[in-house]
């Protein structure tokens, strides 16, 4: 089995979040198109960025890639396979650990986060998106396109 971690991460400062700029922040997708990997099995990442110098217009995708157990830490991740099945715990920077819905193959979940944090003359923010699929290399691209998320867990915060 294979999981892919499609991670969509917007970046914007104080200047987006009121109109008119806050609109364009707003139509950000929330998955996109999978990159599917080369071969089966692993954890992989599809890291994607959209940012507001660029009106979120044009997304900045790095090469899917490999990734580790440190790395998956890094991201405020665990993952262990029971069986299976897929258990995974999130966690935001400051907060214990929680574990999610146990994931059975062929399936993905998405994981939501947001955060303000201080810049050298203004506040920055970001919200990520974890798009967690789960199953048969060739099959994941399909199942996110056409397969309803199983869980969505919002952990985003109300920052103003």
């Amino acid at each position: 089995m294979t999981i892919i971690i499609q991670s969509i991460r917007t970046d914007w400062t104080k200047k987006s979040r009121g109109h008119p700029h806050a609109t364009p922040r707003n139509r950000v997708p929330e998955k996109l198109d999978l990159d599917l990997p080369d071969r089966e099995g692993g954890i992989w990442l599809s890291d994607i960025q959209f940012h507001e110098f660029s009106n979120f217009q044009h997304s900045k995708k790095k090469a899917l890639k490999a990734i580790n157990d440190q790395e998956l830490r890094d991201r405020g991740i665990v993952i262990r396979c029971e069986g299976e099945l897929l258990q995974l715990t999130s966690w935001i920077r400051n907060r214990h650990g929680k574990r999610l819905p146990l994931i059975p193959p062929n399936n993905w979940i998405q994981i939501l986060s947001n955060e303000r944090y201080s810049m050298e003359y203004t506040w920055g923010y970001y919200k990520q998106v974890l798009n967690i699929c789960y199953g048969e290399s060739r099959k994941l691209a399909q199942i996110l396109n056409t397969k309803a998320c199983l869980h969505r867990i919002d952990k985003q915060s109300r920052m103003w």
